[in-house]
């Protein structure tokens, strides 16, 4: 979920513009997959082990929060803004995801550190540090 909300994140933004990309299409797009990553949250939520999932991962469900929040914002407005509040949760998370995946010796994880290094390119045009 984390990935598939920073690949959208990415999709959705102009890199020579350093702004969201304003069209209804991206708008549209952008929505689309957030409405599939909320119904992945509650699949989640329907398994045995998403109480243990949410002690671990405490920023899980206030990413979900998050989402559903800017999916309810982005359906009654005009405007197409993206949420710093989900992007801050989704590095926060992938943050402790790394460590994680650095613990269990994933450390020639291919595609996995391709998109690190993708998050790091966002920390610095967002100006953003994360809290993990």
């Amino acid at each position: 979920m984390i990935k598939q909300y920073l690949i959208n994140f990415n999709s959705s933004f102009d890199l020579v513009t350093k702004k969201p990309k304003t069209d209804n299409l991206s708008k549209e797009q952008f929505l689309r997959v957030l409405e599939f990553i909320e119904a992945e949250f509650n699949d989640l939520i329907n398994n045995p082990y998403y109480l243990e999932l949410t002690n671990r991962y405490t920023r899980l469900s206030m990413l979900q929060v998050s989402i559903t929040r800017e999916i309810a914002r982005l359906k009654n407005s005009k405007e197409f803004d993206l949420s710093n509040e989900s992007i801050q949760l989704s590095f926060d998370l992938f943050d402790i995801l790394k460590k994680d995946i650095k613990k269990k010796n994933f450390k020639k994880g291919g595609r996995f550190f391709e998109f690190n290094n993708l998050i790091d390119e966002w920390k610095v045009i967002l100006k953003i540090n994360t809290r993990a």
